[in-house]
């Protein structure tokens, strides 16, 4: 913890291309209660106007840059090495906090500045005017089927000054990392919405080929066999299920 005791946020924004979003996404950190927070944003090399919309925030901005990058994970990660924060959150371009108090109301709830710690989500879909909640406790079986919104975690500093994202999953090196740190450090739930995540996104119009090839023997490696005996038994009760007799 940082030396006047007060727990230090890193909050990072990766963007590319963005213009329509950034300014509100930026505003939702910048209008938090919280003061002790640190904002990082990565941009990979906008050309439609982001880069000016950054600059006009940059007293506000601890640290910024826009150059090419190879995908969000390798600007992930590039953010990570300039964040300094007991804790660090991603709130990505078209990602919002969920209220001006969700940061202060977060700390609050912080324990263990070794713990990760994670909340809920409100998944937004414009497209089709919804608003779908996600989130809950996860234990180990829930995270070999599903992951955890990133947008709701607070990465201990002993996680993330230690472990980057793999970018040759290109859409779920975050899911890859959630696998490997639990098995790392403790994840505590904390019942509170965090943020609204967008749910046009990359990663819910693509996919990712790498991870789908190697999602068994990630979840064999990092969470164990029980989980895949679990995952089997999951998809033979769904298929017994939908038998027509």
């Amino acid at each position: 913890m940082n030396s006047d005791n007060v727990i230090k946020i890193t909050v990072v924004t990766v963007v590319y291309n963005a213009n329509n979003t950034i300014n509100e996404t930026i505003l939702s950190v910048l209008n938090q209660v919280y003061n002790n927070i640190e904002y990082i944003v990565i941009d990979g090399g906008s050309s439609d106007g982001t880069v000016e919309i950054i600059q006009q925030f940059n007293p506000h901005i601890k640290f910024w840059c826009s150059e090419k990058d190879n995908g969000i994970y390798d600007a992930m990660n590039k953010a990570l090495t300039h964040a300094t924060g007991d804790f660090v959150i991603f709130i990505n371009s078209g990602d919002l906090f969920y209220s001006p108090d969700t940061l202060s109301d977060a700390v609050n709830k912080m324990t263990d500045v070794e713990s990760v710690f994670y909340g809920n989500a409100s998944y937004v879909n414009d497209l089709v005017n919804l608003s779908t909640w996600r989130g809950g406790s996860f234990t180990k079986y829930r995270l070999s089927k599903t992951n955890i919104c990133h947008q709701t975690i607070f990465y201990p500093r002993s996680i993330y000054s230690k472990y980057q994202y793999n970018p040759k999953y290109t859409l779920l090196a975050d899911w890859v990392y959630n696998m490997q740190a639990y098995s790392l450090v403790r994840f505590t739930h904390i019942d509170q919405t965090i943020s609204y995540y967008d749910d046009m996104g990359v990663s819910a119009l693509s996919n990712d080929d790498v991870f789908k090839k190697e999602q068994f023997s990630l979840i064999y490696k990092h969470l164990g066999v029980e989980c895949l005996v679990y995952l089997f038994c999951k998809r033979l009760w769904k298929i017994l299920s939908n038998t027509q007799v």
